[in-house]
This record gives C-alpha cells, sequence and structure tokens, in this order.
C-alpha cells in the first residue's frame, strides 16, 4: 500500500487519523528514546552527515 501511495500522490499526513498521530522532527529528537522504542527500527542517516 505505501508504495501505491507515493503513485497515487498520498503522503503519510494524509492517512494520519488525527494531529495527536503526527510527532514533528523537534518532538521526535526531544524524545528519541522514547519513540524509538514503540517500534522494532530507528530511523538512521542514509547519507554521510
Amino acid at each position: 500500500q505505501h508504495e501505491i501511495d507515493h503513485l497515487d500522490g498520498v503522503l503519510a499526513v494524509d492517512r494520519a487519523i488525527g494531529t495527536g498521530d503526527i510527532i514533528y522532527m523537534t518532538e521526535y529528537r526531544k524524545h528519541k528514546d522514547l519513540y524509538d522504542g514503540q517500534c522494532d527500527y530507528s530511523i538512521v542517516p542514509t547519507t554521510g552527515t
């Protein structure tokens, strides 16, 4: 479904149920350990920084 959404121009924020489902990067960075603990993967850079 995710890739089909890309082809249809649908973004993740379009699928969010409510505003509480969207976490801004500043909030994520403040509470990174909390959010990372809620999923079985982690967000890592894909480019050299």
